[in-house]
């Protein structure tokens, strides 16, 4: 009976305290289609803080999902403020796009330098 006790409250505390991982697709395809190349918004749930995985699409997906009540903000707010940051997968223009062209209005975010060490 205690292990069965024990094992509802360790499965309770889990449930109670864990943080729901939120996936905001801003585009799904690539190629030749502007409007919903590959970019996804991931954050935690309800924060209003968000890494974009890949930037194919930015400004039209951000205005999708308002359109669909994902967010209740306007374009330039979300993407200056609830984007801290972009992981690029791979160097393809599918991927990279919307970064580039948006990156004038996206003036918010500290850029960092990676800098290369050679041992020889």
């Amino acid at each position: 009976m205690k292990k069965i006790l024990l094992s509802i409250f360790i499965l309770i505390s889990t449930l109670t305290y864990s943080q729901k991982l939120e996936i905001i697709p801003l585009g799904v395809y690539g190629g030749g289609i502007e409007s919903n190349l590959s970019s996804y918004l991931i954050g935690i749930e309800n924060s209003k803080s968000y890494i974009s995985l890949d930037a194919g699409t930015i400004r039209a997906g951000i205005n999708k999902t308002i359109e669909y009540n994902t967010f209740d903000d306007t374009t330039e707010n979300i993407l200056q403020n609830y984007i801290k940051g972009y992981f690029i997968t791979h160097g393809h223009l599918d991927h990279l796009a919307g970064l580039i062209i948006n990156s004038p209005d996206d003036s918010s975010k500290v850029s960092a330098r990676a800098s290369a060490y050679f041992i020889i």
